[in-house]
């Protein structure tokens, strides 16, 4: 089941190779309504807002997220060794998509930065040290 939720009956069009028109043709098929797809768009803004938070919250605030924490390192500045702050940590949050971009190579990019420093931390001029 791809979607949990109200749905309802609406006419379709199944072809040979399986794929699914609504709104037309004479096969049943079973759709979500339209108050599913508003929660469903609702709850997957909701998780983007509260990953963008979390992030900036914890990384801007005391440098570490649940996992720094467990693998002991820490976000700081790069001038005052203090901590980044929550629009640099939104900032960071948005820059590591951009690490993410060609096949992770803003993350293997420490391997041979004479800094060690990701794309990311590059663009919000931060640090990860160990704490």
């Amino acid at each position: 089941m791809l979607f949990a939720g109200p749905k309802h009956d609406t006419t379709c069009t199944v072809s040979d190779n399986g794929n699914i028109d609504l709104g037309g043709g004479t096969d049943i098929c079973r759709a979500p309504t339209s108050g599913t797809w508003a929660a469903f768009i609702i709850l997957a803004i909701a998780a983007f807002v509260a990953g963008v938070l979390y992030f900036a919250l914890m990384e801007g605030g005391s440098g570490q997220t649940l996992g720094k924490k467990a693998l002991g390192i820490r976000v700081v500045d790069k001038r005052t060794g203090g901590s980044i702050g929550t629009g640099r940590g939104v900032g960071r949050y948005f820059a590591r998509w951009l690490s993410e971009l060609v096949c992770w190579l803003g993350y293997l990019w420490m391997l041979w930065d004479p800094e060690k420093q990701c794309w990311h931390d590059k663009l919000v001029n931060d640090y990860v040290i160990k704490v």
